[in-house]
């Protein structure tokens, strides 16, 4: 059966057997303590992400850095299998 929360405006499922008002959806019958473990866990997950980011953003920015260095110094990319190996141009 479903019902609309009077206190989000959520519309949720209405289980037998489940705690909580017959009006109010669960996420708004939680203790306070699982609200607050909940905010801390997702801060938690977007921090995590955040210095993933992060580290992803500044290996791109030094591979970038390191290739425009190598090639000022007349070396080209050439792309293999398993790795890329910077030659010489004038040994393409």
């Amino acid at each position: 059966m479903r019902k609309t929360c009077s206190k989000c405006g959520e519309a949720f499922e209405l289980l037998p057997g489940k705690p909580g008002f017959v009006s109010v959806c669960p996420s708004c019958t939680q203790s306070p303590e699982a609200s607050a473990r909940k905010a801390a866990d997702g801060d938690r997950q977007h921090r995590e992400w955040a210095a993933a980011s992060r580290d992803y953003s500044r290996k791109l920015e030094r591979t970038r850095t390191s290739d425009l260095v190598l090639e000022s110094l007349g070396f080209v990319k050439v792309l293999g299998k398993s790795f890329t190996v910077m030659v010489p141009k004038d040994q393409c």
